[in-house]
């Protein structure tokens, strides 16, 4: 990989914004959609250079334009209609383009296959047990793979994947996620990316919304000024938890401080956890290490933290209490109960909930104005602010059948990224600007927060149940404990990982 630093251009703000924008349509189990507008369809793109010493940075991208004559470059994705995780806006499976998303995708790949003559082709029904068998069999007509990261990581050391630093790519370009690759390493090669050409690159972080509302209305500092002054930590977000709270014997839903998700890979507890930099893995000199055992004071201080205000029903309440309370009917008619919840804090219910940005279209009809926020800090003390990509989101692999021609590979997909953070993104955050009925310059500064400090968790992608020791050491108070029950099962699994050798 190159390391050459990411660009900056003044598509920042739509980059940032863009991130509101894929509140809009981002499947997963529990959220819907929306859609968008477009933007400028510029064929070759900015300019990247290495800032001499002193220099100011300047951006450039220059694509070498090459004819493949008409040539067929395949995409097997995961199904854009897949009830959870789909495939949105890589290719129009209809021929209705009339709504504005639609459009962007077209505009997209039509610069992609005029720019290299091309025949863009992409398939849906990946799974990775067909593609399995089409690789024993040598039946690979495809170049590359869009699914999910868990099913694809454990297939990395099956040696069914090649690595994308066989690609000349500048991978620190800014429509491509750098740090994906950084969290997939393998014995030194990394075999999974994000980039631009999909929402999911950073859409599946989950992150703050909070009610304007209620916190006027009860006196609690706002989280945007706890930011400023840097005081916008896991302390003074449990305080303002803390400050809203109904005693009516639980009748009926009143105000509450929080709504809160439980459970191991996508409970509040465990974003906070890595919001505070509690991290389940690291790569250290090419080898993946569990450093639970290494975190366990902090972790036990954490979790007592969160378990004294969490369990206080008067101040929070998860999503199936919630529902339970919901006597008017408010949430009636939803899906399932975490978007019946949702609604709920839409209707004012809740000071905060957690969730990721696609969800942010059920706040569409809210009465009372949010705000968003970034996972609090352990504390002061802490540099950046973290936020935990979802294991199950998607991301690019490519098949390891020596007759992909890598060099072409490389090529399109570098400049289908670029093309898409020039219309697809851009448009998908119109679309959320529009659907947001008042916009201000301090969400779209946390959206931009959540983009640039997204990490994934290699270990929870191995599907090895890492994160349910996690889990465990909340509901047991203990992370010693949690941790001497699935330590030696959870480093046999690791070890695969690291003795593995590529072929």
């Amino acid at each position: 990989m190159k390391n050459t630093r990411m660009a900056k251009s003044g598509r920042v703000l739509s980059l940032i914004l863009a991130l509101l924008t894929v509140a809009a349509l981002f499947t997963f189990a529990s959220c819907g959609e929306t859609e968008k507008p477009a933007v400028q369809t510029t064929a070759v793109a900015s300019e990247t250079k290495a800032p001499e010493s002193g220099a100011e940075e300047t951006t450039a991208a220059l694509f070498e334009k090459t004819d493949y004559k008409g040539a067929k470059f395949i995409l097997w994705q995961r199904d854009y209609n897949a009830s959870s995780y789909a495939s949105l806006y890589v290719e129009n499976f209809t021929d209705d383009i009339s709504d504005l998303m639609s459009q962007a995708v077209f505009k997209r790949n039509s610069m992609l296959e005029d720019f290299y003559n091309i025949d863009l082709e992409v398939r849906n029904g990946f799974t990775v047990d067909k593609y399995s068998i089409q690789l024993q069999g040598g039946e690979i007509d495809f170049d590359l793979i869009l699914s999910t990261k868990s099913s694809l990581t454990p297939r990395i050391i099956t040696g069914e994947l090649q690595p994308f630093d066989n690609l000349d790519v500048d991978f620190s370009r800014e429509w491509w996620h750098e740090k994906s690759l950084e969290d997939f390493e393998v014995a030194g090669n990394h075999y999974l990316v994000s980039n631009d050409v999909t929402i999911y690159r950073f859409s599946a972080a989950r992150f703050f919304y909070w009610n304007k509302r209620i916190q006027q209305d009860h006196n609690l500092e706002s989280p945007y000024d706890l930011m400023k002054a840097d005081k916008w930590d896991i302390e003074h977000f449990l305080q303002m938890v803390q400050g809203v709270s109904t005693d009516n014997g639980f009748t009926a839903l009143g105000e509450y401080g929080l709504l809160l998700e439980t459970g191991g890979g996508n409970g509040v507890f465990a974003h906070l956890a890595t919001g505070c930099g509690i991290r389940l893995t690291e790569t250290r000199d090419d080898e993946i290490t569990i450093i639970l055992g290494e975190q366990m004071e902090k972790i036990d201080t954490l979790f007592s933290k969160l378990k004294s205000t969490f369990n206080n029903m008067y101040c929070v309440l998860d999503f199936s209490m919630a529902q339970a309370l919901d006597t008017q009917g408010e949430g009636a008619g939803s899906s399932n109960m975490y978007n019946w919840g949702r609604k709920l804090f839409a209707g004012g219910h809740f000071l905060f909930t957690q969730t990721n940005i696609a969800c942010s279209n059920q706040f569409i009809e809210m009465k009372d104005e949010y705000g968003v926020a970034p996972n609090p800090k352990y504390n002061s003390d802490q540099e950046d602010y973290i936020h935990k990509d979802d294991c199950n989101s998607l991301i690019f692999a490519i098949p390891n059948d020596g007759n992909i021609d890598l060099t072409r590979l490389g090529r399109i997909l570098d400049y289908w990224a670029y093309a898409s953070s020039q219309t697809v993104i851009p448009d998908y955050y119109e679309i959320t600007i529009k659907t947001k009925r008042a916009y201000e310059s301090e969400a779209g500064r946390v959206i931009d927060i959540v983009k640039a400090t997204t990490v994934s968790e290699i270990g929870e992608a191995m599907s090895i149940g890492l994160s349910g020791v996690l889990n465990d050491a909340y509901g047991r108070g203990s992370i010693a404990s949690a941790w001497a029950s699935k330590k030696e099962a959870m480093e046999t699994a690791i070890a695969a990982y690291n003795e593995w050798e590529p072929y």
